[in-house]
């Protein structure tokens, strides 16, 4: 049967050129992580596990601080190697480039307003990261729904997984041009399918044809062999799918007969992969000649006598060496010990002493035919002399040890790792490795550390955990079951099997008592403060929100808002950085470990400063805020203002505060009032008094003493309906105040309270 191997069988460029950078980089670190499979391929998986490359899932290596991580060949969601970068990981990106184009595609045809359709499947991980890059609208159409394509008023640009197959880029672009609906319709058909997935099809499509057989190996979750796989089924029956040399026999039995087969491998599929299969096809077709010949001469064949059978055996006898634990069977329990079979031409002794660790010795403990294993101790011309005792103590002792392994334990540092990334140990018989990265304290050198003893604790082993997923056929649409795994963390466990090269280290158990500590200092912190507390603090950092200050080691929230009874737009217009200060707890959020502090509810308002700097009598100069006809509003100072009645503006009579002064119109003023937080000023007092005439004085006199009771009565009557208002203006209702909204609100700005025009008038004599 002559074997023909594909020229383009196994890895791609992209996933060559990957695990080969991938296997570089691993040699330089303990241990690395992969986000995402490398391939899909189980047997490159495995591979890079025995060189220290541990598979993450992408939704886990978000949570990654620090380490080292390398990007798989089907790239990653858009966003996810910056946040990888920001949190200290060191990123190696070996996203296939045909994979990069499509991404860069997807990103710069959507940031220009381009809706984008991808052929491909769904499910698979290359087209799922592949529509993150995209801003605008993405459609994801299986290859066996294409027809389905539905393009609107904005244009389109059209990509391709990189793993279909060649001929659905001409049937979806034929489809395009040829359908009506789509000739005034703007679109862009970018092909992207992997050249080396396309020429792999092309020598397998010609193979096919020549030859008996054909065999595509690979993992059956890879995209792109089983689209090979399908290209070889439709040319020729005779095709077969290959995922490892544990399926070449089967496969064997079905072509045997056939006098020539064609080998290739997808473009995920290792050469040693390939390799191997070629190699087992190879020995079973030399089996099957060997097998052919061994009926022709048997006949021939003589049987051998016992003394070249016995000759022939001692190449299996049992090498003795001192120290080496063997298998022993009971053959005579004895007086003075037990004489036991342990393979080979000798056999062996245990003194009774040796029998057991108390040194106790029953013969009726044994009989004839039992098996233990034993060490031997010495070896004689004639016998062989052993101890049970060594290997029960060991036994014992390993198990004590195992006990210790599952807990914290100490060992003595004995010898830096070959590999310069860490310190070895023993503990029993195991061999304890631990990381630079899982020491306490970085040690700058590890040659120092040899002789000290340390706390160590085993990390969880990872293991593959086989799990069941369902995906859609690309084909057909068809809902399947298929195979995957996940790798998972789990500590070990009394039934867990204990390799003999165990992983430990000494920070987790560090960080355990840290993260303890802090507990502890948390709740006690959290029992020792509450809502209305006055504490002290110090800024640490500024927001554009607020100012993070430090109380008692916890980090508290100041808002804006809460730093002065004036608005403030930064927190840095209020407090300075490093800088200590009195704050009032607001509010506690234990459960999300959120504090709000008040820092304006410890200082005086404005209008209590405010009566402090501005005391009756002062005259003061401001700028007219706000008017009305019954007065205006005059800034006095940053959140405090006074009101000028309409009748303190001028000495000349004045119905209407508008007709008199404007917004913005600056003045000088007298403060004539302050009580609580309203502030009444007078113009008319800093303006001089008109002059009378002599003659109006006299008629003025006059009439005066005519009119005099007249005016008494007035006046009278006037104070006793100021009287009775102030009596009503508690109990006004909604809608009277609603009425009476022209009335002054206040005098400070940014309160609530309301001044009666009864108040206003309180102290105005009638005059006429």
């Amino acid at each position: 049967m002559i074997i023909t191997v594909a020229k383009t069988a196994g890895f791609c460029n992209g996933v060559k050129t990957a695990f080969n950078r991938c296997v570089e980089i691993a040699k330089d670190h303990d241990k690395i992580y992969m986000v995402g499979e490398l391939v899909h391929n189980e047997n490159v998986v495995k591979t890079l596990q025995e060189k220290k490359v541990e598979v993450i899932f992408p939704e886990d290596a978000k949570s990654l601080k620090g380490g080292v991580a390398v990007i798989k060949a089907g790239g990653v969601e858009k966003g996810l190697v910056e946040l990888l970068k920001d949190n200290g990981v060191d990123v190696y990106d070996l996203t296939c480039p045909v994979v990069k184009k499509i991404h860069n595609i997807i990103e710069e045809r959507s940031a220009s307003g381009d809706e984008i359709i991808l052929i491909g499947n769904p499910n698979h991980d290359e087209v799922i990261a592949s529509k993150t890059y995209s801003s605008t609208k993405i459609d994801v159409i299986p290859v066996s729904e294409y027809e389905s394509i539905k393009i609107g008023e904005n244009p389109v640009a059209i990509l391709f997984q990189t793993t279909v197959l060649p001929e659905i880029v001409e049937k979806v672009s034929n489809f395009l041009k040829l359908t009506p609906i789509f000739s005034n319709k703007s679109f862009v058909i970018y092909n992207t399918v992997c050249y080396t997935t396309t020429k792999q099809q092309e020598d397998i499509s010609s193979l096919a044809c020549s030859n008996d057989a054909v065999i595509v190996i690979g993992d059956k979750r890879s995209s792109n062999t089983r689209n090979l796989f399908e290209v070889a089924k439709r040319l020729n029956k005779n095709s077969y799918f290959c995922e490892g040399k544990s399926d070449v026999e089967e496969i064997y039995k079905k072509i045997r007969s056939k006098n020539s087969i064609a080998i290739t491998g997808g473009a995920s599929t290792p050469p040693w992969l390939i390799e191997e299969v070629v190699q087992s096809m190879s020995d079973e077709i030399k089996k099957t000649a060997e097998e052919a010949k061994a009926v022709e001469t048997a006949s021939k064949e003589e049987a051998l006598t016992m003394d070249e059978l016995l000759k022939q055996n001692d190449d299996d006898f049992t090498q003795y060496s001192v120290g080496r634990r063997v298998d022993c069977t009971v053959i005579i329990v004895a007086d003075d010990g037990l004489y036991v079979k342990v393979g080979g031409k000798k056999d062996g002794f245990i003194e009774k002493s040796n029998t057991s660790i108390d040194g106790s010795y029953n013969k009726a403990d044994y009989k004839k035919g039992d098996t233990f294993q034993a060490q031997i101790i010495e070896v004689t011309k004639d016998w062989v002399a052993l101890s049970k005792k060594a290997v029960d103590q060991r036994r014992i002792e390993n198990e004590k040890v195992r006990e210790d392994l599952l807990g914290q334990f100490e060992v003595k540092i004995d010898r830096v790792d070959e590999n310069g990334k860490g310190v070895r140990a023993r503990y029993g018989s195991y061999d304890i490795f631990i990381p630079a990265s899982q020491l306490a304290k970085k040690a700058k050198n590890l040659e120092e550390l040899i002789g000290k003893t340390i706390t160590v604790e085993l990390l969880p082993q990872r293991r593959k955990k086989p799990v069941t997923k369902v995906v859609k056929d690309e084909e057909t649409g068809a809902e399947k079951e298929v195979k995957d795994f996940e790798i998972v963390e789990e500590p070990y466990t009394e039934k867990s099997r204990l390799p003999k090269s165990l992983v430990a280290s000494e920070r987790s158990i560090k960080d355990r008592e840290k993260n303890a500590k802090k507990a502890e200092e948390e709740e006690k912190f959290w029992n020792s403060i509450h809502a209305n507390d006055v504490v002290t603090g110090r800024v640490k950092r500024f927001t554009d929100f607020g100012a993070f200050v430090e109380v008692n080691g916890h980090d508290c929230l100041a808002h804006v808002s809460e730093l002065s009874w004036n608005k403030v737009t930064k927190p840095q217009e209020v407090l300075e950085e490093n800088k200590e200060y009195d704050f009032v707890v607001l509010k506690l959020d234990q459960k999300n470990g959120k504090i709000s502090l008040g820092y304006k509810q410890l200082q005086k308002k404005p209008y209590e400063l405010a009566a402090e700097q501005y005391p009756v009598g002062t005259i003061i100069k401001g700028t007219v805020e706000r008017v009305f006809n019954y007065g205006a509003f005059i800034k006095i100072a940053d959140g405090v203002d006074g009101l000028v009645h309409v009748s303190q503006i001028s000495h000349k009579w004045t119905t209407d505060a508008t007709t008199a002064l404007t917004v913005g119109q600056e003045v000088e003023a007298k403060i004539i009032g302050f009580e609580g937080n309203r502030i009444t000023l007078s113009i008319k007092e800093l303006l001089p008094a008109p002059e009378v005439k002599e003659e109006e004085k006299k008629e003025e006199a006059a009439e005066g003493e005519e009119k005099k009771p007249a005016k008494a009565s007035r006046a009278k009557k006037f104070e006793q309906r100021v009287e009775e208002g102030e009596k009503k203006r508690s109990s006004r209702s909604k809608k009277e105040k609603e009425e009476k909204a022209e009335e002054p609100a206040d005098f400070i700005s940014g309160t609530s309270s309301s001044t009666a025009f009864a108040d206003l008038l309180k102290d105005f004599k009638s005059k006429k």
